[in-house]
């Protein structure tokens, strides 16, 4: 009568709850002006400057390049929010312990995407590929939209997540989760300007 759930350990029950967490902090950052994360700027650790005013900033998981004029925030070692000026433009990516890819990268991209949902207004879901290619692996990808607070006006914004473990079965796998959002009425810029040259720029480290 009752369906037996898969084992999950509570280190895995753990990691899926920070994720949740994480994505909920940090898009409660920017709901408003007053709500901006307290952490300090990170200073890149390369500064070396690309085509189209890009910076290259280098973690011991990942390399990126994001826009020169963008601000840098880490929070808890292993997330990393890139954005504009406004906060309603960014990037963020978080790195958590996966051992053997115990939460598969479904898993991770869908508790992602409901953890945002819960602070928009009127969510749905958008229809995307569900999988992309980053760095020649292929990561998880679901998106939603919404209105939500931004800089003291209602704002209807798009979210996307995109998931992976990397390395695959390993003792040392790691979940990277890649979450971007912007208005929906510049995302297909924003997304062509700002967030497919950063992924294309990712690189595992």
């Amino acid at each position: 009568m009752f369906k037996r759930l898969p084992y999950i350990s509570n280190g895995t029950l753990l990691t899926l709850s920070s994720l949740m967490l994480v994505v909920l902090l940090v898009a409660c950052g920017s709901s408003s002006t007053s709500g901006t994360p307290s952490t300090p700027a990170v200073t890149p650790t390369s500064t070396t400057a690309t085509a189209g005013a890009m910076t290259a900033y280098q973690d011991n998981s990942f390399t990126i390049s994001y826009p020169q004029n963008w601000q840098i925030t880490k929070q808890a070692n292993n997330i990393f929010i890139f954005a504009d000026s406004s906060g309603a433009i960014k990037m963020t990516i978080t790195v958590a312990a996966d051992p053997n890819g115990t939460i598969s990268a479904d898993s991770v991209a869908s508790a992602a995407l409901q953890a945002a949902q819960v602070l928009l207004k009127n969510s749905k879901t958008v229809s995307v590929p569900s999988t992309t290619t980053i760095d020649g692996e292929t990561w998880n990808q679901v998106s939603a939209s919404g209105t939500q607070r931004l800089n003291n006006q209602d704002t209807d914004i798009q979210v996307v997540v995109i998931a992976t473990v990397h390395p695959a079965n390993s003792l040392l796998s790691k979940s990277f989760t890649i979450l971007y959002q912007a208005p929906v009425a510049t995302f297909s810029q924003d997304n062509t300007t700002y967030f497919q040259p950063m992924l294309q720029s990712f690189k595992f480290a």
